[in-house]
């Protein structure tokens, strides 16, 4: 449990701001409803930086939060408890209506590795208090990382759980692996919250006001804003969030799917979008314990369709990046964080071999090189922290498409918060007996809880119940890896 101030933190979510409507919570003055909605987050750390976000949404269904199209001053704390009675840093930031009235601040001069508390003013409204850290000092002896894994979070195939689950862990960081809003709402079969959908957000999005729509609809979710409000986060979008529709070619859409995603989420100014780009590989070291590569695997990939080994998932330069990224490293541990599978796996069930190609295993020479790039730089226990399947793996990845050659490195592959599993089950399932690289895999929702320390990594796997906001969360399975060798065990 989070020793510190975790009440304070989680005891300010819808439920909270519900109380402000109607004058039971802090004075909101001039704002005749509760202009912060959204919930706060954090995110991007450094040893002496960390971005914090809220955004201004009085009406967060509405056309522009229902707000005026007028710039708003936003007033932000940071301090180093939970009563603010030792502000480090504090200041003005604007909220501008071409930002949907999103913050984005990047506090810099803070100390390294150690945990903050933040919040927002703006008029006489208050918002809900978040819990942040930085990271720690380059080359310091870290005892232990404590990180969740999450992807796919399908608002209308049900309750975020999971969310409630890692807002009370005393986690240092959560990681998000891509489709944390979908462009599109399933309105067939059995679909838990597809009622809290109103009819104007059913329809797809295709431009910046549809696409901030969306992100509001899933940003009111209390335990997803709980899980924000209580640790800092670092995000990878995927291809919803990039509106491919399986397009390598950008556009107008992209550009707002990726504006909006900025919008919403807390990070830094490095990150903001350029039109239809965006820069969203980059890597953090947690201290000497770890070096997290993060990757980008929906810019810069190759057609799909073209049979060619000079083709590449990442792109010729973050191809690059990466190499140099693993060969300056020398941290006890190096995962490298990006959405799709990239084991290779036969989705044939019986004779012959077929792959997905939309995957690594469409592009076998560029997931060749990276292989053949970790075992040059000799980075030290790589790890792969995949998603995007909906199910949770554990896979032996070998040198080369032998499926059942020794393993050179691990992949976890965490499941989705609440998408359903039989959207991809159906293509896997069957022909799980033609991979003996895979060690395990479940259909529960849920989320992976990776626990780092100088000689282990130890993954755990956690089922959530997404048929009701209260069901229950559970362990399914634990792996561990020792340090120096390259495959899992099950505990």
């Amino acid at each position: 449990m989070i020793r510190i101030g975790r009440r304070g933190v989680l005891g300010g979510g819808l439920g909270a701001a519900a109380g402000l409507y109607f004058g039971t919570g802090v004075a909101i003055g001039e704002w005749d409803r509760y202009p912060f909605t959204l919930g706060v987050a954090s995110g991007a750390p450094t040893p002496t930086r960390v971005t914090l976000w809220t955004r201004l949404a009085p009406s967060p269904l509405e056309i522009d939060g229902g707000l005026a199209p007028r710039a708003l001053p936003v007033q932000w704390q940071i301090a180093e408890d939970e009563r603010f009675c030792k502000v480090v840093q504090q200041g003005t930031a604007v909220a501008f209506p071409e930002a949907a009235h999103s913050v984005h601040v990047d506090v810099a001069g803070l100390a390294p590795g150690r945990w903050y508390f933040y919040r927002f003013h703006c008029g006489r409204a208050t918002s809900r208090i978040g819990r942040t850290r930085t990271l720690p000092a380059e080359d310091a002896r870290v005892s232990t990382l404590r990180m969740a894994v999450a992807s796919c979070q399908r608002f209308e195939d049900g309750y975020y759980t999971a969310y409630r689950d890692m807002a009370v862990r005393d986690l240092d960081l959560v990681v998000h692996v891509g489709d944390y809003i979908y462009e599109n709402v399933y309105t067939t079969g059995a679909r838990p919250r597809l009622a809290e959908i109103p009819s104007h957000l059913r329809a797809d999005a295709t431009d910046l006001q549809s696409y901030r729509l969306r992100h509001a609809l899933y940003r009111l979710d209390p335990h997803l804003q709980d899980a924000h409000a209580s640790a800092p986060w670092l995000v990878i979008p995927n291809s919803d969030e990039a509106a491919e529709d399986g397009e390598q070619t950008p556009s107008d859409r992209r550009s707002a799917a990726y504006q909006a995603f900025y919008e919403h989420l807390p990070m830094s100014a490095v990150a903001h979008p350029n039109g239809p780009s965006m820069r969203i590989h980059h890597n953090i070291d947690f201290g000497a314990l770890a070096r997290l590569h993060l990757l980008d695997t929906q810019q810069f990939r190759d057609d799909q369709q073209v049979h060619d080994p000079a083709r590449s998932m990442l792109g010729a330069s973050q191809e690059q990046w990466l190499r140099r990224s693993l060969s300056s490293t020398d941290t006890a541990w190096n995962p490298i964080v990006q959405a799709g599978l990239f084991t290779p796996y036969d989705l044939a069930a019986g004779a012959g071999r077929d792959v997905y190609y939309a995957s690594w295993n469409g592009y076998p020479a560029a997931r060749q090189r990276l292989l053949d790039d970790l075992a040059e730089t000799r980075a030290r226990n790589p790890v792969f922290l995949s998603a995007d399947w909906h199910t949770a793996w554990v896979n032996n990845v070998p040198a080369d498409r032998n499926l059942d050659g020794l393993p050179v490195l691990t992949e976890f592959l965490t499941t989705g918060i609440s998408s359903s599993a039989a959207s991809t089950s159906h293509l896997t399932k069957p022909s799980l007996p033609e991979n003996p690289q895979v060690r395990f895999y479940d259909e529960n929702s849920g989320y992976t809880l990776c626990t780092i320390n100088a000689s282990q990594w130890r993954t755990d796997f956690l089922a959530a119940d997404t048929s009701d906001p209260g069901g229950a969360v559970r362990t399914v399975s634990s792996w561990m890896i020792e340090s120096g060798r390259p495959q899992a065990d099950q505990r």
